[in-house]
C-alpha cells in the first residue's frame, strides 16, 4: 500500500458521513413550514427539528420549540429573526421569519367604570373607524353602546378588537375594559291615594325599600315627616315625588305620582235619550270626579228601568207630563250629594183611517190625522213611496196595481213618532167580447175581429174553418183577424175560435165559439 491509497483509506469515512451531518430542519407540528410572517399578538407557535434532539436558538425561542412572537424584541412594524436548529449531528438548520406589528386597539379612556341600570345607553368609542374595529360584551358583538338597562346589574367585560390585513398576515390587536352596572334603587312606595276630600287627616307615605334614605319632595301638601296633607296642598292637582342618590353618586331613581285634592262633590246629571212616552232614554253622570268608590243611587218616576250601571242609569218611560228623576251620590265622596232633575214627557198618536177596497187601478184617498200631547202641528211621513201623491201630507191620493198596504209616521216637533197603516185592496174586474159577425169589405165598420176586454195579460187565438183548418192564431192581444187567408179573401160563412187567456190577477180560462163572416 503507498501513500496516497493509504490517504484515501483513512478519508472514506469521514466522506461517508458528511451526508448525514448535512440532513436536518426546522417543521411545524411534522409538516413544511409555509408560512413565515406571524402577528404580535398570536399565540406561541411550536416548532419541531428533525433528526429530534436538537436544541433551537433564537430571539423568542422557550421550551423546547416553542416560539413566542410577541416574546420578541418588536421595535419596528416588521420585525425579521432567525431561529437555528443545532441537531445531534452536528447539522444546523435556521429558518426566517418575519413579526408584524398591527396598530393598538385603545377604547376610550373615558368609557365609565360604574353605572347605574336606569341609566342612559353610553357609547363606546375607540381609537379606529374602520369596519375592522368592533366591540364585544360578554362574548356578543353589538352597535357601538352599551345600554346598562339590557345587559342588567353585574360585571360586564367589553372587548375592543381591531382587525389588521397586513397583506402576507392578517392581524388583530383588542383592548379590554369592564363595566360594573349598579342595580336602579327601588324608589316607590306606598300610603297615598289618588284622591282627597281637603278635609282628609295627613297620609303617611312608605317606601316600598326601607334599606334605602330616599327624600319626598312635591309641588304642595309634603311635610318633614314625610306625610302628605291634603289641607296644606289645597284644591287642585299635586305631584309627590320620592327620590334617591346613593352615596357615591352613581346611581340615583325618582318615582312620582298624582293625586288631586277636591272640595265639596258638585254632582250633576244629563240626559241623552229620548223625552218620549216609550222612548228609551239615557242619564249620565257629568258633575265633578266621584271617586272610585262612590255609590249612585238612581230614581225615577213612571219609569221602567232598563240598566243601572253606577254613573249610567237607561229607563223607559211609561206616563206623559212632568216626570221626575234623581240622583243621591253617596261614599267615596267628600260630602253627599242629590240631585233633582224634571224632564216633560210627550206622546204623539196617529191614526191612517179605515181600509179601502177599490176596482182595478182607480184611485183611493187616504186620511191621516195625528195627536200630540203638547199641542204642536205633527209631520207625517208615507211609505211606499210609489202610487201616491205625496209621501208628507195627511192626505195623499194612492193609485196601487195591486193591493197595498200603506204605513204613515207621524212625528211630533219635540222628535216623538207614531205609526199607523192603512190596506187598500184593489178588486181586478175581467171583462171579455168576441163579436161573432164581421163584414171585411174595407168600409171602416166591423172589418176585423179580435177579442175584447179589460186585464187581459196573457192569450192566444185560434180561428179554423168549417173543416178545422187552421186559418188565423196570434198570441198579440192588439193583432185582428182580416177575413184573409194567404193574403186572399175567406169565402163567407161560419168558423170556429178557441181563445185561451189570462187575465192580470191570474184567473186564466178557455172559451170557444162561432163567427160569421159575410161579404
Amino acid at each position: 500500500m503507498n501513500k496516497f491509497t493509504l490517504l484515501i483509506a483513512l478519508l472514506l469515512p469521514l466522506l461517508a458521513a458528511q451526508p448525514l451531518m448535512s440532513q436536518c430542519s426546522i417543521t411545524q407540528g411534522g409538516a413544511p413550514i409555509i408560512a413565515t410572517d406571524f402577528c404580535s399578538s398570536e399565540l406561541p407557535l411550536q416548532f419541531t427539528g428533525s433528526p429530534a434532539g436538537g436544541i433551537f436558538s433564537g430571539p423568542g425561542i422557550f421550551g423546547s420549540g416553542f416560539f413566542n412572537p410577541s416574546a420578541v424584541l418588536l421595535d419596528e412594524p416588521v420585525n425579521t429573526f432567525n431561529i437555528t436548529y443545532a441537531a445531534p449531528n452536528g447539522c444546523i438548520a435556521t429558518q426566517t421569519f418575519n413579526v408584524h406589528v398591527p396598530q393598538q386597539a385603545i377604547a376610550s379612556p373615558t368609557i365609565p367604570s360604574f353605572m347605574c341600570a336606569n341609566d342612559e345607553a353610553y357609547p363606546l368609542t375607540g381609537n379606529f373607524d374602520s369596519d375592522g374595529a368592533v366591540f364585544i360584551i360578554n362574548g356578543s358583538t353589538i352597535i357601538d353602546e352599551f345600554n346598562p338597562t339590557f345587559w342588567g346589574a353585574g360585571a360586564h367585560q367589553i372587548l375592543y378588537t381591531y382587525t389588521q390585513n397586513l397583506g402576507v398576515a392578517t392581524c388583530f390587536s383588542y383592548d379590554t375594559v369592564f363595566i360594573n352596572v349598579l342595580a336602579a334603587p327601588n324608589t316607590t312606595f306606598s300610603g297615598w291615594l289618588p284622591q282627597y276630600c281637603l278635609s282628609d287627616p295627613p297620609t303617611t307615605l312608605l317606601p316600598t325599600d326601607n334599606s334605602i334614605s330616599g327624600v319626598f319632595s312635591g309641588s304642595a301638601g309634603i311635610t318633614a315627616s314625610s306625610t302628605f296633607d291634603p289641607m296644606l296642598a289645597g284644591v287642585g292637582t299635586h305631584q309627590i315625588i320620592y327620590s334617591y342618590q346613593d352615596i357615591s353618586g352613581i346611581c340615583a331613581n325618582a318615582d312620582t305620582v298624582s293625586v288631586s285634592v277636591i272640595d265639596t262633590i258638585s254632582a250633576d246629571f244629563i240626559s241623552l235619550g229620548s223625552p218620549c212616552l216609550g222612548g228609551i232614554d239615557t242619564l249620565i253622570y257629568s258633575g265633578d270626579p266621584a271617586g272610585n268608590n262612590a255609590v249612585f243611587t238612581w230614581a225615577a218616576d213612571n219609569a221602567d228601568i232598563l240598566y243601572d250601571g253606577g254613573d249610567t242609569l237607561v229607563l223607559r218611560w211609561l206616563d206623559t207630563g212632568t216626570q221626575t228623576a234623581t240622583l243621591d251620590l253617596s261614599g267615596d265622596v267628600c260630602a253627599g250629594s242629590i240631585v233633582i232633575r224634571h224632564f216633560d214627557i210627550s206622546s204623539i198618536s196617529v191614526e191612517a183611517g179605515d181600509n179601502q177596497t177599490v176596482i182595478n187601478d182607480s184611485p183611493a184617498q187616504l186620511n191621516a190625522t195625528a195627536i200630540d200631547s203638547e199641542g204642536g202641528e205633527a209631520s207625517f211621513t208615507w211609505s211606499p213611496d210609489m202610487t201616491i201623491t205625496c209621501t208628507n201630507c195627511p192626505n195623499p191620493l194612492v193609485s196601487p196595481e195591486n193591493s197595498t198596504t200603506y204605513y204613515v209616521t207621524a212625528t211630533s216637533q219635540l222628535g216623538c213618532t207614531a205609526t199607523d197603516s192603512v190596506r187598500v185592496s184593489v178588486v181586478k174586474q175581467r171583462s171579455l167580447f168576441v163579436p161573432n159577425i164581421f163584414t171585411p169589405n174595407n168600409d171602416g165598420k166591423n172589418d176585423d175581429i179580435k177579442p175584447l176586454g179589460n186585464e187581459i195579460e196573457i192569450l192566444k187565438f185560434s180561428i179554423f174553418d168549417r173543416w178545422g183548418a187552421l186559418v188565423f192564431q196570434t198570441t198579440n192581444t192588439s193583432d185582428a183577424w182580416d177575413g184573409t187567408i194567404n193574403g186572399k179573401n175567406a169565402a163567407a160563412g161560419v168558423y170556429v175560435y178557441v181563445l185561451e187567456i189570462t187575465f192580470s190577477d191570474g184567473f186564466d180560462d178557455v172559451y170557444k165559439g162561432s163567427i160569421t163572416l159575410v161579404r
